[in-house]
């Protein structure tokens, strides 16, 4: 079983220790919380319940997961997730939406058709009283029945205006009689738009590159391509219990210190391209680098400001509270410090002489001081 011991993404090492952490000092980490929803009381509906190391009723944890596809997990850090290094080649970009529209009095002003309308429009009338008389007045000169008609339409005059005057009364007087005549008469009244929505819409990427510093060792290539890819796309995968029916992924708390703290979290989308943007590919095929790029966002479609809410969803302090945080600088060479000893340490405790393609394989990572420490190991182990 291949055991994971280092943090996905970081390039290999290259023998200046100053240029290897300056690299790796300049690369974001983020921290990802793998969890199943937990149902709680209230309109939250659930939250998330970590498994990362803990398995959940039939739900295997995500290390037990991983085990299953022959790789073990064993990150140099004490936190219970998965620790990532990615490139800074897409920052995230927020986007806060209110939607406002028309309010219901706008709908119920708007009571005249467009064939009303219209016809006042031609008839050059600004109210119904106006309509109806200039249409009575053309009717009548046409002559014949269509002055009957005109004469019919001039006696609903006064119906017209007394309805207008009722309406004034019920609207108590807010509305006089010659403003509902115009709103009759295909008029429009301009109310303020009402609040009707609002979104939060976060839009989040990160690319995430796999090196293999020997791609013609089977190996090599399990450990620091086929392992992290693995690691990375039970992230989003669907589970599945017996092979047929499958359900739900992992939900996450997705944590970039300094720039981001999503929880709960999904993810919505996983590139995998082989080879990269440099197309690395070995004469044997065999994958000389990969760019995964993993696309995730909110659970919630929104943001609220309530300060004392506790933080089950999206709310602006916790907004706030995720800028504070930082990366310790140094992170990465405190991390990888300790794993890189212990393979150099493995390595030469061996009672026979490796190889030249395991030394190769054990220090294809490790800095020269790293690589003193080992030889000092090594002589120790001699002398024994």
């Amino acid at each position: 079983m291949a055991t994971i011991d280092f943090i996905i993404g970081l390039p290999p090492s290259n023998h200046l220790p100053q240029t290897n952490d300056l690299i790796k000092d300049s690369m974001p980490i983020a921290k990802i919380y793998p969890g199943i929803p937990s149902f709680t009381r209230g309109l939250t509906l659930f939250t998330r319940k970590s498994t990362f190391d803990t398995p959940s009723g039939e739900v295997k944890s995500y290390k037990q997961a991983l085990q299953e596809y022959g790789f073990n997990l064993a990150q140099p850090t004490s936190d219970k997730c998965l620790v990532v290094a990615y490139l800074a080649d897409n920052f995230p970009t927020d986007s806060f939406t209110n939607d406002y529209g028309e309010s219901f009095l706008e709908r119920i002003t708007n009571v005249s058709s467009e064939g009303l309308a219209g016809l006042h429009q031609i008839l050059g009338a600004q109210t119904l009283g106006q309509g109806v008389e200039n249409l009575a007045k053309a009717l009548e000169e046409v002559g014949g029945l269509a002055e009957v008609a005109g004469k019919t339409i001039r006696t609903g005059k006064e119906t017209v205006s007394k309805f207008g005057t009722a309406l004034s009364k019920a609207t108590g007087g807010r509305f006089n009689t010659q403003v509902i005549q115009r709103v009759l008469a295909g008029g429009r009244v301009d109310f303020p738009m009402i609040w009707k929505s609002s979104s939060f819409q976060p839009s989040y990427t990160m690319t995430i590159r796999l090196y293999n510093p020997e791609p013609a060792s089977e190996v090599a290539t399990r450990k620091y391509i086929v392992g992290p890819l693995a690691c990375l796309m039970l992230l989003g995968i669907p589970m599945s219990q017996d092979g047929v029916v499958y359900t739900w992924p992992y939900i996450h708390r997705i944590v970039s210190p300094g720039i981001y703290d999503i929880d709960p979290a999904f993810i919505s989308n996983i590139t995998v391209i082989k080879g990269g943007d440099q197309q690395q590919i070995a004469y044997s095929q065999r994958l000389g680098m990969v760019d995964v790029r993993i696309d995730f966002g909110s659970l919630f479609g929104s943001m609220l400001s309530a300060p004392n809410l506790s933080k089950t969803r999206p709310v602006l302090r916790s907004y706030l509270e995720g800028l504070l945080p930082s990366k310790k600088v140094g992170f990465y060479s405190s991390v990888t410090k300790t794993s890189q000893i212990q393979t150099a340490s493995r390595l030469t405790s061996q009672k026979q002489t490796p190889t030249v393609s395991e030394v190769t394989r054990a220090t294809s990572r490790v800095d020269p001081q790293t690589l003193a420490v080992a030889k000092q190991l090594e002589s120790q182990t001699i002398a024994v």
